[in-house]
């Protein structure tokens, strides 16, 4: 007897596992047995049926009738009894079976809203474990999708050198295809929602993830009548340069669409565009829309508050300490939300951009080791969260003052506030401290070695109010106003050059002028 090559009536795949004298295929979960005339037959169908036997939404008004014949004929055969096997068969025509191929009413609606069913980002080998059995209506990365596909599940592998079909792989793509089963055909949007809302991981989603955007489209020619609705997320901002740390994508999308009476054909959860179609283009019009009962995300503490209070608490290096330390507290406190910035390499960590608290700049030595040079605090950036007093400032600078070497290299040059003239409406109060570098007989060798800077200059910027808005902390020389003048000239080959009539250095306290007016100011430090 010739055997025929065996292939999958549900999926179409020929990829088989054989145990016990059954073939159960390897995409979709049908099992088949081999009958005595050489075909095989699905397993056990008219005995024990499960969805990966029976679902199919096509035959309303009268069911197939042959399956159940085919059995009877197994049965029959096995025992022996040729004649009342012919019998059965004639009786199998007229024997109506659709009890038992059609499956209950709201069974799909069930399998879908299953409680504790697999989300976005959960495994390969989770999927299949929990939806065993059910592989007609049911897909994990298969492209064999018929009218009969109720759900699919893609996957990712966890890196580059595993493969998307590894039982660790996760979960990046969720289609519900509504509209391939009667029970499901006529949902609207807010069932739709619901649904949708139960394949999220929202402990995941609330810890990396935030709302960007939900809206509604409609497409402008009136012959066509889709509708799509999106609920957008995309990474919390703290986490949007640490991909290689937590690995989750940069944005999920939920995608529903729908007619314009609000009736749901598909659901999409993805984490790419592209998966979805791309972005709705010009040929949509874009309204607002607030999608009902919604997850509501906990609100959280505000970040920067946060980063300033670990900040104001903790040791940290300072001033002319080792450049690689500071990288090394960076680092460390951006994963306690602390927004930390290094800049002189245009290399960021942390947050960077509009909400970045702290930014450092280094200096090289003639030993090629490097040392923080300039310190900058963006407290404009706490003015929605945070007022920052005068007081706190000065603490918190103190903090970033390597004391310990300007006891014995520096002595203080000047402290003065600037006060902005009634002229200077949009000037703000600074406050600038100035040490000069001494060196005696006795610190020389060891200044040349330390290549101290000429000066260590504070500067704090606040409003009229007190709100401190910026402090900076730097090596850099300070350098006087001088009175020279200068006067532009031509000399005697025809070119435009400059001749400075010398002046003098102005003093610290000597630099008001039409904008600012300075004034002597007690050094805190």
């Amino acid at each position: 007897m010739e055997l025929k090559k065996l292939v999958c009536e549900n999926c179409g795949s020929s990829d088989f596992s054989y145990q016990d004298n059954i073939y159960t295929c390897r995409h979709c979960g049908t099992k088949y047995v081999l009958a005595n005339d050489g075909n095989y037959i699905i397993y056990n169908y008219n005995i024990n049926f499960d969805d990966s036997m029976y679902y199919t939404n096509d035959y309303e008004e009268e069911p197939p009738q042959a399956k159940g014949g085919c059995l009877r004929n197994l049965l029959f055969v096995f025992v022996g009894f040729i004649m009342l096997f012919s019998s059965c068969m004639f009786l199998a025509n007229k024997v109506d079976v659709s009890s038992s191929v059609v499956p209950p009413k709201n069974e799909v609606k069930e399998l879908i809203t299953k409680a504790n069913h697999p989300k976005l980002f959960s495994s390969r080998a989770d999927v299949k474990r929990f939806y065993e059995g059910q592989g007609r209506i049911v897909k994990l990365d298969s492209s064999k999708y018929d009218d009969k596909t109720v759900l699919c599940f893609e996957t990712v592998p966890e890196n580059i050198f595993t493969d998307s079909q590894d039982d660790d792989a996760k979960v990046r793509d969720i289609q519900i295809y509504l509209s391939n089963a009667q029970e499901t055909n006529n949902i609207k949007i807010d069932e739709a929602v619901d649904i949708a809302e139960t394949f999220i991981p929202w402990e995941i989603m609330d810890e990396y993830y935030e709302l960007a955007e939900t809206k509604c489209a409609d497409y402008l020619s009136a012959a066509n009548n889709k509708r799509y609705y999106d609920i957008r997320y995309h990474l919390k901002e703290k986490y949007q340069s640490k991909y290689m740390v937590h690995g989750y994508p940069g944005s999920i999308t939920i995608r529903f669409e729908a007619d314009t009476n609000n009736r749901v054909k598909n659901i999409r959860i993805a984490i790419l565009l592209n998966q979805l179609g791309g972005r709705l283009d010009n040929n949509y019009k874009f309204t607002e829309w607030k999608p009902a009962n919604w997850h509501q995300s906990p609100k959280e503490a505000p970040y920067l508050e946060k980063s300033w209070e670990l900040l104001s608490a903790s040791e940290h290096p300072r001033l002319l300490d080792n450049y690689d330390d500071m990288l090394t507290f960076g680092k460390k406190f951006i994963e306690e939300a602390v927004y930390f910035n290094k800049t002189s390499t245009n290399e960021k960590y942390g947050i960077n951009g509009k909400k970045c608290l702290l930014s450092i700049e280094s200096m090289s030595r003639a030993d090629k080791s490097n040392y923080v040079f300039v310190i900058f605090l963006d407290l404009a950036k706490l003015r929605d969260e945070k007022q920052v007093s005068l007081a706190e400032a000065i603490a918190l600078t103190k903090t970033f003052l390597p004391y310990d070497i300007m006891h014995e290299y520096y002595k203080l040059n000047f402290a003065r506030k600037k006060v902005p003239t009634a002229k200077n409406l949009d000037g703000k109060i600074s406050y600038e401290v100035v040490y000069d570098r001494i060196v005696s007989s006795e610190n020389r060798a060891k200044a040349r070695q330390l290549e101290l800077p000429a000066n260590i200059r504070i500067t704090m910027q606040a409003e009229e109010s007190g709100n401190v808005l910026g402090i900076w902390i730097n090596g850099y020389k300070y350098i006087p106003r001088n009175t020279s003048i200068y006067e532009n000239a031509t000399n005697e080959y025809g070119q435009r050059i400059q001749i400075r009539h010398e002046g003098r250095e102005l003093g610290p306290y000597e630099e008001s002028d039409d904008w600012n007016t300075v004034m002597p100011w007690q050094n805190p430090f």
